[in-house]
């Protein structure tokens, strides 16, 4: 029972400061380095961004909670357009399929006898 009273607990865990916050929200809403080859942020390559450039260590899982906490999705940031060359012929319209896509069996078919 000694032993166990000696032991040290652990403390709190380190908060992370606003300015890196502040950074990781500007960076996300920024596009990435020309030189990456990236059209947007993940997570991953925004912390290992981090990391290397501004020597910030944070997770890719923070990244994550702060995304959601600010509502951001660097993944959806692109655009559609439709093309105005009138050489290129429009994008096909959805068509509804003729087969059934309903979870029902189907029912065999009985032939009178």
């Amino acid at each position: 029972m000694a032993g166990l009273e000696e032991q040290r607990r652990g403390g709190p865990r380190t908060q992370v400061p606003q300015q890196v916050r502040a950074r990781v929200i500007a960076l996300t809403r920024m596009s990435p380095p020309a030189e990456s080859g990236l059209s947007h942020w993940s997570t991953r390559t925004l912390a290992d961004h981090l990391k290397r450039r501004e020597g910030v260590s944070v997770s890719c899982h923070y990244i994550a909670r702060i995304w959601r906490e600010e509502n951001l999705k660097p993944h959806r940031s692109g655009a559609f357009k439709i093309s105005k060359d009138r050489s290129t012929p429009p994008p096909p319209s959805p068509r509804r399929s003729r087969h059934s896509t309903s979870c029902e069996p189907t029912t065999a078919r009985t032939t009178p006898a």
